[in-house]
């Protein structure tokens, strides 16, 4: 029970570290999936205080 599969869009299902402690009564659970590689990226740098604009001019120079 090392891993788990958890579904990823765009992807489908893919394996994750499962939980690594195992307590009796209270299992762990994986309870959402990890964020995909620059998922929140848009999100982070606009609470950063970026403009649109320089998100898309960023992206477009390869930075993010």
């Amino acid at each position: 029970d090392i891993l788990t599969e958890v579904e990823f869009p765009g992807i489908g299902k893919a394996p994750i570290g499962s939980t690594p402690v195992k307590l009796h009564g209270t299992p762990g659970t994986i309870r959402m999936r990890p964020p995909t590689l620059g998922e929140h990226t848009d999100e982070i740098l606009q609470s950063l205080g970026y403009s649109a604009a320089e998100i898309a001019a960023l992206k477009q120079s390869g930075a993010v």
